[in-house]
């Protein structure tokens, strides 16, 4: 039985060159463990049988870590010509990394300078790069690129808000309060308020929703995917940009809007019942942080 996505279905066809194979094993343990994946080995010789639980669903290990290069994958979007033999560059350590991550802070302020297409194109390679629950990614991305575009997504937007505000208003927060104490908590601190705050900056010829940001990318998938794999993708995106020494913040109101407006969706190409994703905001920074701040998280638990 294969996997179907919103990509692919059937299975991947796997070839073996047996001329050049020494039978190590290391893709039927890399496949599932050898229990459970498409290859296995049996009286010392590999093995590929589709009918084995999913068959191959194109995820490219076996081609990655085959030491003699003698495995073939072709389906589900992956071939042969996607498997890149490694160079001697020098990988970041954990300080160098530690250090980028550490020094990264959310940052809304931005020189009006725009993104060049060639930072883009950087960017987006290092996307794909990010894991997904199953392959091929499901993940898309609207790029809104250069202050026009952003101007009027923020727009549509915010007078989707404005339309929606009494959602989060008084009536319907006692009835949320009936089933999550905490959500009508953060409607009356939180969403109101802040819908409020984002309707009169645009009347005021402001935006208080992507702070004026050059680039937006905005990450969702269809429902096939993982409703993490855009979130997963979009953080790999901060990184890569935070690396070529651009400014970021994320930005996840305009998910909540986008979710149900099917206008909306039309008009930016988004899937109807698409798991609703994140923007992630980019551009140069207009200032230089001094110093890092100590983060938390609400705690840690071994067990």
């Amino acid at each position: 039985m294969s996997v179907k996505t919103g990509r692919a279905s059937g299975v991947a066809n796997v070839e073996i060159d047996y001329s050049k194979c020494i039978a190590c094993g290391k893709c039927a343990d890399i496949c599932g463990g050898g229990l459970v994946g498409a290859i296995f080995k049996e009286n010392g010789k590999m093995i590929v049988d589709q009918k084995r639980h999913f068959g191959c669903i194109g995820c490219g290990q076996c081609m990655a870590i085959c030491p003699e290069n003698c495995i073939s994958v072709e389906g589900r979007t992956i071939s042969k010509i996607d498997a890149i033999d490694f160079v001697e560059d020098p990988k970041a350590s954990y300080e160098e990394f530690y250090s980028m991550i550490s020094a990264r802070r959310a940052n809304r302020n931005f020189l009006e300078k725009e993104v060049e297409q060639e930072i883009i194109d950087k960017i987006i390679d290092g996307v794909k790069q990010a894991p997904m629950g199953l392959p091929p990614s499901d993940v898309e991305i609207l790029v809104l690129k250069g202050h026009l575009k952003v101007r009027e997504f923020v727009t549509d937007i915010i007078n989707a808000i404005d339309h929606r505000k009494w959602i989060f208003g008084r009536t319907m927060r006692f009835f949320f309060r009936i089933f999550s104490k905490e959500f009508s908590d953060l409607c009356r601190t939180y969403l109101y308020p802040t819908a409020l705050f984002y309707i009169r900056d645009l009347k005021a010829g402001k935006d208080g929703l992507l702070f004026n940001a050059p680039l937006v990318l905005y990450f969702h998938a269809s429902r096939y995917a993982d409703p993490a794999d855009p979130f997963i993708a979009a953080t790999y995106a901060q990184l890569t940009a935070e690396s070529l020494g651009l400014a970021t913040c994320f930005a996840g109101t305009s998910s909540n809007f986008l979710k149900y407006n099917r206008k909306l969706k039309k008009k930016y190409g988004i899937g109807m019942k698409d798991h609703h994703g994140i923007a992630l905001l980019i551009g140069y920074p207009k200032y230089k942080f001094e110093r890092r701040l100590r983060r938390s998280l609400s705690k840690v638990h071994y067990f």
